[in-house]
Parts: structure tokens; C-alpha cells; sequence
């Protein structure tokens, strides 16, 4: 078995033959508006453990 196509069907390959098909990401990267809500929440989460952090205990 070889590592190079048989030339012989790639040329009597028809495209015609072929099934339309869409293209779809696998992993799309997230819209800037989820990121910027992401980091809000990040932001806040980290404010909120800040916070409790440094309260007193009586």
C-alpha cells in the first residue's frame, strides 16, 4: 500500500457526484459580549471573596 493517491480515481472522481454540505466550527470562540459578561463575573466573584476575605471575626 502506498502513501500517494491513485491518480486514477482522483481523476475520474465527478463533483458533480458530491453532496453540498455546510461548513460548521467545532469549537467557536465566544462573542466579545460573553467574554465581557464572563470577566464581569469574574470581577465580581473575586470583589466579593476580596471582601470576606478581610472581614473581621468577632
Amino acid at each position: 500500500m502506498s502513501d500517494k493517491p491513485d491518480m486514477a480515481e482522483i481523476e475520474k472522481f465527478g463533483k458533480s457526484k458530491s453532496k453540498k454540505s455546510e461548513m460548521q466550527e467545532k469549537n467557536p470562540l465566544p462573542s466579545k459580549e460573553r467574554i465581557d459578561r464572563r470577566s464581569k463575573i469574574e470581577e465580581d466573584r473575586n470583589a466579593r471573596e476580596k471582601h470576606t476575605a478581610f472581614k473581621r471575626k468577632d
